[in-house]
């Protein structure tokens, strides 16, 4: 069981936490937490396409990446947006990105 926050460190039984930003900010950007964030958009991208059912020739939903702004430590972002007027029809009758999000 955690005790609270107190003056930058975390206590428990087993361990104790110092929260850096340098270092948490390293972790954010870095290759791996930036690669999980896209894996996870490309999912969500790919079961909300699967939704139309080929009901439209442009494109539907698409994932987008990038990192976020620094304030005050920022980290990366991913979305997924209904860009084809069709996509965007079916996503306000069947809120198909939240469905996507929730596989």
């Amino acid at each position: 069981m955690c005790s609270p926050l107190v003056g930058g460190e975390r206590q428990d039984s087993l361990t104790t936490f110092r929260l850096e930003m340098r270092s948490s900010r390293a972790i954010r950007y870095s290759a791996g937490a930036r690669a999980l964030c896209e894996t996870i958009g490309r999912q969500v991208e790919a079961r909300a396409n699967a939704e139309l059912r080929g009901n439209t020739s442009k494109p539907g939903f698409v994932m987008d990446s990038r990192p976020g702004a620094r304030r005050p430590s920022g980290r990366w972002r991913v979305s997924v947006t209904a860009v084809g007027i069709e996509a965007r029809i079916h996503d306000a009758r069947n809120n198909t990105l939240v469905r996507a999000l929730h596989g």
